[in-house]
């Protein structure tokens, strides 16, 4: 069995997203309201509760408080719930800049050092390439010293009919 290709690089004819106002506050709404989104929501009991902090270029900076409800081993964050992060942060990326939802086909997220419980965790997120249906992203995290999970993702455009239909 062939390992598949990584997600990390864009295919060489991909294009450069056009680029999101560097290292300023929030211009106007960055995603529709979920208040029951998993990631994002503010009502959502046990959800990440991320917020976007601030656009960089090609994408943004998110905050997520780590609660001891996201608990794996005592007194770290749980794996999962740290991949779930960065792949909220890279959909805040590329909403950021395509403006229309696009939905995860491949994550790969790499665990550099535990998270603890009750850190604030920092996400960059961007969007490194565009090619057809297509997006390519990136994401760093850290709480204040070096980066402690890194991903990339493959991101797919929903087809949608006339109609706004699938």
């Amino acid at each position: 069995m062939s390992r598949p290709a990584r997600t990390a690089t864009p295919p060489p004819d991909a294009v450069a997203p056009s680029p999101t106002p560097a290292d300023g506050p929030i211009l106007g709404p960055h995603l529709p309201n979920f208040a029951h989104c998993h990631g994002c929501g503010p009502s959502m009991h046990g959800g990440l509760r991320m917020r976007v902090v601030r656009d960089v270029r090609r994408g943004i900076e998110a905050e997520v408080a780590i609660a001891p409800a996201h608990q794996g081993a005592p007194g770290l964050t749980h794996g999962g719930v740290l991949a779930t992060a960065m792949d909220e942060a890279m959909a805040f990326a590329i909403w950021r800049i395509l403006n229309r939802p696009y939905v995860t086909a491949r994550l790969e997220t790499s665990y550099l050092a535990p998270v603890p419980l009750g850190a604030t965790l920092r996400i960059t997120a961007t969007c490194t390439g565009l090619h057809g249906r297509k997006a390519y992203t990136e994401a760093h995290a850290r709480t204040d010293g070096p980066v402690l999970v890194h991903a990339t993702g493959l991101w797919v455009a929903p087809a949608v009919s006339e109609g706004g239909k699938r």
